[in-house]
């Protein structure tokens, strides 16, 4: 019997793989030069916001002009837009300081793993999307007080070997 390739794990297998060839570009790649790019993202983001929603509600049968609509705001271009936001803040801080940007009051440590806290980041993102909470689990053996040596480590220590990972939500 002959046995074919599973057309969604090839798939999978070239999408590792072009997020590792990016991943290498990027750790060449300083924040300065990246700033540029995410204020250009923005823009596009904010001028195909509209249409974004239009087709998104048409698609699932909503009116685009009614209150039901707010949903896909909030899930397509909103989230994109802060998402980028958060990026350029933060990689405009790198610049400038060279370090990454976590606050002590961000950082614990429960069931024996440091944890950061990045999500609210802002009032607006208290106000808009209340309830809503994201943590970054560190691995066990990373002490609180050496995170920040842990983090960000392709701009603020000259880490040549970035990795790719795969972030999982629920919902």
């Amino acid at each position: 019997m002959t046995q074919h390739a599973d057309p969604l794990d090839t798939n999978l297998q070239e999408s590792v793989a072009a997020c590792r060839a990016g991943a290498d570009r990027l750790a060449k790649t300083t924040p300065e030069a990246l700033l540029p790019l995410l204020a250009r993202l923005r823009a596009d983001t904010h001028a195909a916001a509209e249409a974004w929603c239009t087709i998104a509600c048409e698609a699932k049968g909503i009116d685009p002009t009614s209150p039901r609509a707010a949903e896909e705001w909030l899930a397509g271009p909103i989230a994109v837009l802060r998402h980028l936001r958060s990026l350029q803040t933060t990689l405009a801080h790198i610049a400038a300081t060279g370090e990454p940007r976590l606050k002590r009051r961000e950082v614990s440590t429960r069931s024996g793993h440091t944890t950061a806290a990045v999500f609210p980041e802002t009032l607006t993102d208290r106000l808009v999307l209340g309830g809503f909470c994201a943590e970054i689990w560190m691995e066990p053996d990373l002490d609180a007080r050496d995170l920040s040596a842990h983090t960000a480590t392709i701009w603020t220590h000259g880490d040549t070997q970035p990795r790719v990972a795969a972030v999982l939500g629920a919902g």
